[in-house]
């Protein structure tokens, strides 16, 4: 481990093949934005777009990450993402549809705020995935 660097390790991946991954993450705050990441750590999932709106109307926006992939190998992030303060709607659909597997509800992020959403299989496993919210957002 490197000084001043945070770590986070996740179990990924079906049981019988649960592996862990590290994902090396920017902990400095910054009062004039908030920063985000978003882990994609549901197996059944598949690919998925992700938007970030205003509302939870995503007919008339483009995703803001398209095509991000479930790797148990590497697990994959949007590593940390700067957004004005304010007020998000996060949205998951399947890769090139707007068919929602998740959505938050209005997510009131701040300045100086990190936030990482993960999301992941349902309990029992497989679909519909779910979220879980880290960070400041689970305070």
């Amino acid at each position: 481990v490197e000084n001043a660097m945070s770590y986070s390790v996740y179990a990924v991946g079906e049981l019988s093949t649960i592996g862990l991954q590290v994902l090396t993450e920017e902990r400095r705050r910054v009062t004039t934005e908030a920063k985000v990441q978003l882990v994609h750590a549901a197996p059944s999932a598949g690919n998925v777009d992700i938007y970030v709106t205003a509302t939870d109307d995503i007919s008339g926006a483009d995703a803001a990450f398209t095509d991000v992939p479930f790797d148990a190998e590497g697990l994959v992030s949007t590593g940390n993402v700067a957004l004005t303060p304010g007020d998000y709607v996060v949205t998951v659909t399947a890769t090139g549809t707007q068919d929602i597997a998740i959505q938050t509800p209005v997510l009131t992020l701040e300045g100086g705020g990190i936030y990482t959403a993960v999301a992941v299989d349902a309990t029992d496993g497989g679909l519909p995935p779910q979220l879980i919210l880290m960070d400041d957002l689970a305070n």
